[in-house]
């Protein structure tokens, strides 16, 4: 007689919010991420928790985001290339600091030069994103630049420190590691043909400019955080522009739900702080992968930063509905952006092999 044999259970498929989770975990003891981890922290964290135990939460927030971007200007390699690209962008932010500053009261000329750099910047993609991102850096520093009404010796001191702790912890690091592997997406852009570079830049050189006109018609405190979603998400490739529209909408409403949610539940300046700790160690990790949670961490940290700024006040309630409406302006004039550059006959010409010609 035969005996059945035992019926092995069936394996349960494992959900995707599972596997996310288990990636996690494993990233936690992975010597890279807490590397890329201490990296943000230092340079973006400290200066924003150092001004805001100072009584100088502004500069602090200056300082953060100074460190912030700077932090992203890393590269592949030795010493030589990761300070390469530090240098290239940070001359880029502090010349556009300069140029904001100084044509700030010259509109028509300030006009002519931000419209230039963005154009500049949206070329520069063909050469390599390391220069675009020095020219785009630029761009939007004079916005800042020319927003501040009178300089403050603690914005300039912070804004120079998160650029000197950018550089300290890269020095330390590439000392004591050796180089670190950058983070990429999975999936290649399909740049434009020859010919359609310039279209491309004059298309994103035309959506900053009405991001700034619109952001500065609707109230200057706009202006800024319209340009920077308008010249972030639009990329020299259709298909990751929308798709960057898309994941920068779905990571802006998280980001602000949770700063609102971490405002009401931890109201008090230490456990902000703590708040911001936490979400700057979080920053790089989901940059190449998961956009939309990369913007929501990032939009969630500066929401706290102001906050910090503005504590006691109702005006961060209003600040958060504000930042989606700039998000939704922005997303908007980058979509127009990308379809003027790369028009649907256009596209379909460049994604079609030529065919061959046959013999006699």
């Amino acid at each position: 007689m035969v005996r059945d044999k035992p019926s092995i259970p069936a394996k349960r498929p494992i959900d995707k919010l599972t596997l996310e989770w288990r990636a996690f975990l494993a990233a936690l003891s992975d010597r890279d991420t807490l590397r890329r981890a201490v990296l943000c922290l230092i340079p973006t964290g400290g200066p924003i928790v150092v001004g805001a135990a100072m009584g100088q939460a502004e500069a602090g927030l200056i300082g953060g985001v100074t460190g912030l971007l700077l932090y992203f200007a890393d590269a592949d390699g030795g010493l030589r290339q990761r300070f390469s690209i530090l240098a290239l962008c940070s001359a880029g932010l502090f010349a556009g600091v300069l140029a904001g500053h100084l044509l700030e009261n010259h509109q028509a000329l300030f006009w002519i030069v931000f419209a230039a750099s963005a154009f500049a910047a949206g070329f520069l993609y063909r050469v390599g994103k390391a220069q675009a991102m020095a020219m785009r850096l630029a761009a939007l520093a004079m916005i800042v630049s020319a927003g501040i009404a009178q300089v403050d010796p603690h914005l300039i001191v912070f804004a120079l420190g998160g650029a000197a702790l950018v550089a300290v912890t890269r020095l330390a690091d590439q000392w004591l590691f050796g180089p670190l592997p950058q983070l990429r997406s999975p999936v290649g852009m399909a740049p434009p043909m020859d010919d359609g570079w310039a279209r491309f830049a004059l298309a994103y050189a035309s959506a900053a400019v009405a991001g700034l006109w619109i952001g500065m018609e609707l109230d200057p405190r706009h202006a800024l955080w319209v340009v920077v979603t308008t010249m972030l998400v639009m990329q020299p490739d259709a298909h990751s522009s929308y798709v960057r529209v898309v994941e920068r909408t779905a990571g802006t409403f998280a980001g602000v739900m949770g700063a609102w949610l971490v405002v009401k539940l931890f109201g008090s300046p230490a456990l902000l702080c703590v708040a911001v700790v936490f979400l700057s160690l979080l920053t790089p990790h989901h940059f190449a992968r998961r956009y939309w949670l990369h913007t929501a961490v990032i939009t969630a940290l500066i929401l706290i930063a102001y906050d910090l700024i503005e504590f006691g006040s109702n005006h961060v309630s209003g600040l958060l509905v504000e930042r989606v409406q700039d998000m939704l302006v922005g997303s908007s004039l980058a979509v127009i952006a990308t379809a003027a550059a790369f028009p649907r006959e256009k596209r379909l010409s460049e994604d079609t092999p030529p065919r061959r010609k046959r013999k006699g």
